[in-house]
């Protein structure tokens, strides 16, 4: 949902959108914006971010790794009371900059 694009068949034999995300933004969540929807032009930068983090651990190979649905509400509910606590405060402090 956050690229615009479908699961497979758009990258090539063999590659589906998680080998596709991983290779085009090198793991890197500076890199973001080379996958983001460009229709999704209202959505700021770090909750993209956020969203592409918690969408490659939900991809993990490992089952084992992969967050439980309760952890990804958690991490969503976070970054949103995060992002309320830093409209009305000072903090530069970023969560996506501790998780990614």
């Amino acid at each position: 949902m956050i690229t615009g694009r479908k699961p497979v068949g758009e990258f090539g034999e063999g590659v589906d959108i998680v080998q596709w995300a991983k290779r085009s933004t090198n793991c890197r969540r500076e890199e973001v914006s080379n996958i983001v929807d460009r229709r999704l032009t209202s959505v700021p930068k770090d909750e993209a971010m956020h969203l592409l983090f918690i969408a490659m651990l939900c991809a993990q190979e490992n089952s084992i790794e992969r967050p439980t649905m309760r952890e990804v509400v958690q991490m969503l509910s976070e970054f949103a009371r995060h992002s309320l606590d830093s409209q009305s405060s000072s903090s530069s402090s970023s969560f996506i900059q501790k998780k990614f």
